[in-house]
């Protein structure tokens, strides 16, 4: 019982943190980490685990729109590996949920760019 104690308050913690602090809002260099991390990964990489978590028509839809919409927290969660997430969280020094939050736009937005640089290097 400590344990569930612990983590709602390491939850309601981080939370308050997040609004004191502004870190919701802040990306400081979260775009910068994302977008290396989705040109490491490749369009063809990204498809992949699109595919093999059930988003790839979602993915898809981004690649094409030009201003792709805002996504879930679970897409983020299924697309982005968690080590990857605690990577950003922690270059970034904002908390996993805020960094999860951030990424639920700048993610679909990330990844039309992908496609874009990708096209270019292609020409």
């Amino acid at each position: 019982m400590t344990n569930d104690k612990t983590s709602i308050a390491t939850s309601a913690i981080s939370k308050v943190s997040d609004v004191v602090t502004g870190a919701a809002g802040d990306h400081s260099g979260l775009s910068s980490l994302l977008g290396a991390y989705l040109v490491s990964t490749g369009k063809d990489g990204l498809m992949t685990r699109a595919r093999n978590v059930g988003v790839e028509a979602e993915v898809k839809e981004w690649l094409m729109e030009r201003l792709p919409q805002e996504t879930s927290e679970e897409t983020v969660t299924a697309l982005v590996p968690e080590d990857i997430l605690d990577t950003f969280a922690s270059q970034t020094g904002l908390t996993k949920s805020a960094t999860v939050q951030a990424l639920q736009e700048q993610l679909p937005q990330a990844t039309h760019k992908l496609r874009a640089h990708e096209d270019f290097v292609r020409a």
